[in-house]
């Protein structure tokens, strides 16, 4: 049976692979151990987004019920920052006031910011759906909505062919409707990081020896 357990997760996504799934450039979820170590070792090079839904309430969880008004609008300017290097700025004006007021959620903020903020690396057009799973919760909503009337399956294949229909529902509008994404400018932008990198890894010519 499935397990939310790194071993759980990395054969769920080894299925994944095998069924055809490759190319995945950046994922997004919750902060599960076994969950991020499994997509990591799967996809190598991989941008890990840690779901900022699931963030806020994390560092919601810590603020004192006073504080939490506070905490929310510190959390807008954080998470809707124009780089990291921008967040962290913003942080750093504010970790003060947090830490007096909330320390147990700079805990949590310290922890898990700059992974919450992994999509101010991409282009702009990518930031705002691929910040938080709630594409992914919207689409779980969706089977819900649609099994509850079923109530009861008669087995494991009439729930296949239900989730099924959704998903070839869902993939023909963002092939011939609207799409979800178009990768383009991810592409683009991927082809001029790396070549910054190899750049500033190549060796510069040693100075001339003094004579």
């Amino acid at each position: 049976a499935f397990g939310e357990t790194g071993e759980g997760w990395r054969r769920f996504i080894g299925q994944l692979k095998r069924r055809g799934l490759s190319g995945v450039e950046v994922a997004t979820s919750d902060a599960h151990d076994g969950l991020v170590q499994a997509l990591r070792e799967a996809f190598p090079g991989l941008i890990w987004q840690r779901c900022q839904a699931h963030f806020r309430r994390n560092v919601i969880d810590q603020t004192p019920s006073g504080y939490r008004d506070r905490m929310h609008q510190i959390l807008d300017q954080l998470l809707e920052a124009s780089s990291q290097r921008d967040m962290q700025r913003r942080f750093e004006e504010v970790s003060g006031e947090i830490e007096e007021n909330a320390s147990a959620a700079l805990e949590v903020l310290e922890d898990g910011l700059l992974d919450a903020t992994a999509v101010l690396t991409l282009p702009g057009k990518y930031r705002r759906r691929l910040r938080t799973t709630n594409m992914l919760e919207r689409f779980i909503e969706e089977i819900r909505r649609r099994e509850k009337p079923v109530r009861i399956f008669p087995n494991i294949g009439s729930v296949e062919r239900l989730v099924g229909a959704l998903c070839a529902e869902t993939h023909e509008e963002w092939s011939t409707g609207r799409r979800y994404l178009t990768m383009d400018a991810f592409f683009e932008w991927k082809a001029t990081h790396q070549t910054r990198e190899l750049e500033a890894e190549e060796p510069t010519e040693p100075a001339p020896l003094a004579v």
